[in-house]
């Protein structure tokens, strides 16, 4: 069924959800509106979404209309949709005699989602087609894509929620020239194929629609964009992704002075162009330019290098880069490299000294932080044991996507669907990655969707060093921290936090109030203390010291004696404590939390464990405490109103008690699946190891892990998981980052005070940048949020919690393991 593109064709398609269509050979019609533009919809109604405008005086090609004349679809630019027959004038065509609508066989569903369904006896099947290579490095790639295809159709096939009525057939044909891949295209369209899947491969695709008018849909995974019409790409386009990273180097690292060395292909001089055009010629200090033949670059180095450039945008060959980077490093230039095209290929063919720190536009890969992601990858390596690319999870959204609008019966190129790669608005895709080298191995640093980044963290400000402000103010910040004691710890941690930030924003000059014209320098004032009863007077001189805001103390029982202070003083002050009360807190303007509290880590505990794990039966053991108590009522309420979970047993006990072997014989007789435990390290120990020999094989989920207590439970053959607000094991960048950085100043691990300060101290820079040292709390109240190593933050009226991020790890011979991360009760990785 070949069909040069030009030839008329007759579409068998009716859309019965929205009115009748007729058919008739293609026509040429001219738009005729009073001069303005006349709307093309996606359906035949003035309900529907508008696609496109197209000029009055254009001529375009229409290839059907409804029953009742008044709508006509046309195809114009590249895109086909529905204008309103009374504003075309037929040029050349008939129209009269209009055909009857040629129904398909398939059902209803079916022919209002434009989708060719065959229909064979009982049943309806979808012919997914998959073309692909057999030779070289493309083969390897379409092995994985065609795996995450065929991971897509078992998936769909074995829930019975979804197209229970269908049969899902994958047919798989082998191109290795742009001719085979042509022949492979006509060969899936007789075979009646509902969507197609690649070719992945530009120039094969090219030979297809030179040929073929493309009637059925094809999806690729590509960053080349095709205007061709029924050809969706599942990727971002090199422009969007210069617009991407663009934003993230001059608005989210304010990078200002970025250089540039390319190669003179189409391509590369399109993509730079869009990348000038997004950061602004401002930002450039040089742009390089050189044939794909070059091989020296000493002199581009220099030139980097005097032009005191703090990035670097690589658009070359690997060969190339590899020079460049050499270069750059015999001149001792030691900016941000961001190269495009960086792979695995890349990484493994080169010197970790050279590739370390580079940063590279991703449509998608493996180490995504989001939480679908990182499950397909699961899914994915289980099926096949394999880590999966870019065009496997792409292969794998056309396949969900395609489903979905057949079981939801929406036209395909209407669909809202969240994939693996990110957020699709009519099969456009709307999400970019940015990924940087770390340790040999690429972190996902960001990610955009629909030109927004949703996990850019905020702890980087502006280099203000030559800004010549009018005011220039210096800010006291106040902390109190234990000294002394088995706290001391906690308070140590918390400090070098704090000091760490402050250090890293004076680098940078300070902070710089626009709208005041005010540079503002960071003063960190501590005020020692031994018990609760010093935090008051502390409190006291600090407030005379006209602090701005105090930091600490981190403790519960320092805390809670001193609840009130900030509220009498209506100074905001920050705590990392989580066993505070939430009805304190909530009557207190004043005070935040840095860390999610002890209910918010109970919660995440068991929605993981109801909702990942699909465990069923709990107990609780707890210690006679008020906190504990909250926990186990908090646990309560959360287990029963779930619709499988069911408390089994409440087990608490004294203080002093450490034997456990009673509450640990009732867990296993009850049949406990797992035990969430809210007590002292000493009877958490005596627990896990009654446990232990009764041959228990639950889960125990500690909820007072500390890194002084963790290798305690070193050698405890019973899993255990622990919700922590952070820990350095965390694998997204800016934690990776923070840590490194924490390292190198302080020659120890950053625990999670420190990061709660570090947030913290960037949190009071970033109001400063628009209020004023004393409207510090007004700007945390207005809930504006921020995000940080930590997570998101957000102003809470109810628990005083800033964030609720929690992250859920296990044991693993007395080291943690990140197992998954929440945002409240929300999986968020």
């Amino acid at each position: 069924m070949r069909m040069k593109r030009n030839w008329p064709i007759l579409l068998i398609f009716a859309i019965f959800a929205l009115g009748a269509v007729s058919v008739f050979a293609e026509a040429e019609v001219e738009i005729q509106t009073d001069g303005a533009n006349l709307n093309l919809r996606y359906e035949p109604s003035t309900e529907s979404e508008v696609i496109a405008s197209i000029p009055n005086g254009t001529i375009v090609t229409a290839t059907r209309q409804t029953d009742d004349g008044e709508w006509m679809e046309v195809a114009y630019d590249g895109t086909v949709g529905w204008i309103d027959a009374d504003l075309a004038n037929v040029l050349s065509g008939e129209l009269d005699g209009i055909v009857a609508a040629v129904e398909t066989e398939s059902n209803d569903k079916a022919v209002i989602t434009n989708l060719r369904i065959t229909s064979e006896g009982d049943s309806e099947t979808i012919k997914v087609a998959f073309i692909r290579s057999t030779l070289g490095s493309q083969e390897e790639a379409d092995v994985l894509a065609l795996q995450g295809a065929q991971l897509a159709i078992e998936q769909i096939m074995a829930d019975d929620d979804v197209l229970a009525d269908y049969d899902i057939e994958l047919m798989v044909y082998e191109a290795n020239t742009t001719e085979e891949a042509a022949e492979a295209y006509e060969d899936a369209v007789d075979d009646d194929a509902t969507i197609i899947l690649g070719p992945n491969d530009q120039r094969q695709r090219e030979a297809i629609f030179r040929d073929y008018a493309v009637d059925t849909p094809l999806f690729y995974v590509d960053t080349e964009t095709s205007s061709e019409a029924n050809v969706y790409q599942l990727g971002v386009s090199d422009d969007e992704m210069m617009l991407g990273l663009a934003d993230y180097l001059v608005n989210e690292r304010y990078l200002n002075n970025i250089a540039i060395i390319s190669i003179d292909t189409m391509r590369a001089e399109a993509g730079i162009a869009a990348f000038v055009d997004a950061a602004g010629e401002e930002s450039i200090s040089a742009n390089l330019v050189h044939s794909v033949d070059t091989d020296e670059f000493l002199g581009d180095a220099r030139d980097v290098a005097d032009a005191d450039a703090e990035a670097l945008l690589l658009w070359t060959t690997d060969a190339q880069a590899r020079l460049v980077l050499q270069a750059l490093a015999d001149e001792d230039w030691h900016g941000d490299v961001i190269f495009i095209g960086l792979d695995d290929d890349f990484l493994a063919a080169t010197d970790a000294s050279l590739s370390e720190g580079l940063l590279t536009p991703v449509i998608w890969n493996a180490v995504a932080y989001d939480v679908t992601s990182q499950q397909f990858v699961e899914d994915y390596w289980v099926r096949w044991m394999a880590t999966p690319s870019a065009a496997a999870a792409g292969m794998y959204d056309a396949v969900q996507m395609v489903a979905q609008s057949i079981n939801d019966g929406i036209r395909l190129s209407s669909i809202d669907y969240s994939g693996v790669l990110g957020a699709y608005s009519h099969l456009e895709l709307g999400s970019l990655r940015l990924a940087q080298v770390v340790a040999g191995d690429l972190i996902e640093v960001a990610q955009y969707a629909d030109g927004e980044c949703v996990t850019c963290v905020a702890n980087v400000l502006p280099d203000v060093r030559d800004v010549d402000a009018e005011n220039r103010v210096t800010v006291a910040i106040g902390l109190i921290v234990p000294t002394d004691g088995s706290t001391a710890v906690y308070g140590q941690h918390a400090q070098q936090g704090a000091e760490l930030a402050i250090r890293e924003i004076q680098n940078n000059g300070g902070v710089y109030d626009e709208a005041s014209d005010t540079l503002y320098t960071l003063r960190l004032q501590e005020y020692d203390m031994q018990t609760s009863a010093d935090v008051s007077a502390a409190f006291a001189t600090a407030t005379d010291d006209g602090v701005a805001i105090i930091l600490g103390p981190d403790y519960n029982a320092d805390v809670i004696p001193n609840i009130r202070l900030s509220q009498q003083a209506e100074l905001p002050q920050f705590v990392s404590a989580t066993g505070l009360e939430t009805g304190d807190l909530s009557e207190n303007d004043y005070l935040y939390q840095l860390r999610a509290n002890d209910l918010t880590l109970a919660s995440a505990s068991a929605r993981y464990l109801l909702d990942e794990r699909e465990m069923e039966r709990f107990a609780t053991v707890t210690i006679h405490t008020d906190y504990a108590e909250y926990v186990k009522d908090h646990l309560r309420t959360q287990i029963n109103a779930s619709e499988d979970g069911v408390l089994v047993a409440e087990y608490s006990h004294d203080v002093d008690e450490r034997d456990m072997t009673r509450i640990a014989r009732n867990i296993s007789q009850d049949d406990v699946e797992a035990v969430f435990v809210w007590t002292t390290p000493e009877a958490a120990l005596n627990l896990e190891a009654a446990l232990e020999e009764l041959d228990w094989d639950g889960t125990l989920i500690y909820g007072y892990l500390t890194s002084e207590n963790q290798a305690q439970f070193a050698d405890a053959r019973i899993e255990i998981i622990a919700p922590i607000t952070w820990s350095g094991v965390a694998g997204d960048w800016a934690s990776q980052n923070f840590t490194q950085a924490y390292i190198e100043r302080y020659a120890q691990a950053p625990i999670a005070q420190s990061a709660a300060y570090y947030d913290g101290m960037y949190m009071i820079a970033h109001a400063l940048q628009t209020t004023a040292p004393d409207e510090i709390n007004t700007w945390l109240q207005s809930g504006d949020g921020f995000r940080g190593v930590q997570g998101a933050y957000m102003t809470s009226d109810s628990t005083g919690e800033l964030t609720q991020s929690v992250t859920l790890v296990s044991l693993d011979d007395g080291n943690l393991v990140e197992l998954a991360r929440y945002d409240g009760t929300t999986r968020i990785r």
